[in-house]
């Protein structure tokens, strides 16, 4: 930046988004973002101290810090700035190439076996309307080139917006506490109006909740801002506030349910096996029914993380405001 401003040269809107996507984000966020995820599930006990002081205040003045490095945001630089030989760096490095290998092939697994279970579900089909056997079907073209053409990019890219998601929920909930408190005048006005008046105060569960509610949220084409607040008519921001519960805008793909949701569904550990172990949980005569729908499908699969997510990169094609909605989930 110095040499820009020395030499007078121009730094525009498209060297600011350059040095933004290629610099900060690709080289500083990208990588250190899914490493904060392996941090707090893997390795909490060999960077316990490292997450210690940036996450407990009492501890970090304990250590004889200031009660200013309790800073959880801190950690992405710590992550960037330990040692390679740091026990903490070290198990992160390890369980991150670990943690993405182990997690591609769950994704191919998962999307292979449900493939075959609608291809399997679609033979009872014959009698039923063309609409369920072209829905069917298409899910599993879809699934099929999922199994075909997911890379460990592609996986990357999957577990940067998981944690980020994670993060967003975690993170926030103190601003979002403190926010919604400040709303109360608004409150007061929304109960003289006759409106829908939301509770007074919120808790940090709630805040989290309202949060990862808003991530999860459908995509609004009207404002790329939204409002994790749920007090709207309309998820898409069409509606009047204080007209009902809902968030406005989000990434468009619904994450909610456990991520390994799909290993529960499909009975993935007893696949295959012949001995009358293999136990999936479907509920509509024994099949996987995205038709009817089967109702363990709605709640395991539809907002499966895994299936959401990949699901969305297939619509890119066929429609764009699919395609918004998941370069969105990649931005959030």
């Amino acid at each position: 930046m110095d040499l820009f401003q020395e030499s007078r040269w121009f730094f525009e809107e498209v060297d600011k988004v350059t040095w933004h996507q290629d610099l900060i984000h690709d080289t500083l966020i990208k990588p250190r973002i899914p490493r904060f995820g392996i941090m707090q599930t893997s390795c909490q006990t060999e960077c316990a101290i490292v997450m210690g002081l940036r996450m407990n205040e009492t501890f970090a003045v304990e250590q004889g810090f200031s009660p200013a490095y309790a800073n959880p945001l801190s950690l992405f630089a710590d992550i960037g700035n330990l040692e390679m030989n740091d026990p903490c760096k070290k198990c992160i490095e390890e369980n991150y190439v670990t943690t993405l290998a182990e997690l591609q092939t769950y994704i191919l697994n998962a999307v292979t076996v449900l493939s075959v279970e609608l291809i399997r579900f679609n033979t009872t089909l014959v009698d039923g309307s063309s609409a369920d056997l072209e829905l069917v079907q298409d899910l599993v073209n879809k699934l099929e080139t999922i199994g075909a053409t997911t890379t460990k990019v592609e996986v990357e890219e999957f577990y940067f917006y998981y944690v980020t998601r994670g993060l967003y929920a975690q993170l926030g909930v103190s601003a979002y506490v403190a926010g919604y408190g400040r709303l109360g005048p608004l409150f007061g006005l929304c109960a003289a109006a006759g409106l829908t008046c939301p509770p007074a105060n919120v808790t940090a569960e709630e805040a989290q909740a309202q949060l990862l509610a808003h991530a999860d949220n459908v995509f609004s084409s009207v404002t790329s801002a939204g409002s994790p607040l749920p007090f709207w008519s309309q998820a898409d921001g069409t509606g009047n506030l204080f007209g009902g519960n809902l968030p406005v805008g989000g990434s468009g793909v619904d994450m909610s349910q456990s991520l390994f949701s799909l290993i529960t569904y499909l009975d993935l550990v007893n696949y295959g096996k012949t001995d009358g172990s293999w136990n999936p949980v479907y509920t509509s005569a024994g099949f996987a029914d995205p038709v009817t729908p089967d109702a363990n499908w709605v709640a395991l699969v539809e907002s499966n993380p895994v299936f959401s997510w990949f699901m969305a990169g297939q619509e890119l094609a066929d429609d764009n405001g699919a395609y918004l909605a998941f370069d969105r989930a990649q931005h959030i």
